[in-house]
């Protein structure tokens, strides 16, 4: 925890790279303040790149500012540009549509926060999946996760599988 101030250029980046679609270097934000129900994070996209696939989460608001560059967000069925200072958010459950960034020929900058409230479950509407995060929110540490879970939206269990002979 700290209340001096924190220069963005002094976090370390940290590269994830999903599959061949998905690449971001991300700057944690909120590690270097405490912050436990806050989550904040530079997120930088090569251009053409997005950082995550289409997703709403059950649990978890969030908002994102565009710093530097531009692209597009899709959200369910629109594509709205997003450029320099633009903000965007979504709010928790279903009615928060799903979304998704994705960088322009100049690539983009834009500030990430959300709530961290676990457990969260995000869906994925073009995979067909869910998952499920307890212990730690999605983009909190994954060493303090106690459980995780992706599953597919199409197979349903009934609830007494397995449970008697």
């Amino acid at each position: 925890m700290s209340d001096v101030p924190l220069n963005l250029l002094s976090v370390s980046t940290n590269v994830h790279t999903l599959g061949t679609s998905f690449r971001a270097a991300t700057r944690s934000i909120s590690e270097y303040f405490g912050l436990r129900k806050l989550g904040a994070r530079l997120v930088v996209l090569e251009p053409g790149q997005k950082a995550w696939p289409r997703h709403y989460h059950i649990n978890n608001d969030e908002l994102f500012v565009v710093l530097q560059g531009a692209g597009t967000c899709s959200s369910d069925d629109v594509v709205s540009p997003l450029k320099e200072h633009d903000v965007i958010g979504f709010p928790a459950g279903a009615t928060g549509a799903a979304h998704q960034i994705e960088a322009g020929p100049d690539g983009l900058s834009y500030l990430a926060v959300s709530s961290m409230l676990e457990p969260d479950i995000v869906i994925y509407p073009n995979s067909q999946k869910f998952a499920v995060f307890a212990g730690s929110a999605p983009g909190g540490d994954p060493i303090d996760r106690t459980f995780t879970h992706i599953g597919s939206l199409n197979e349903a269990l009934d609830y007494l599988d397995g449970e008697e002979p």
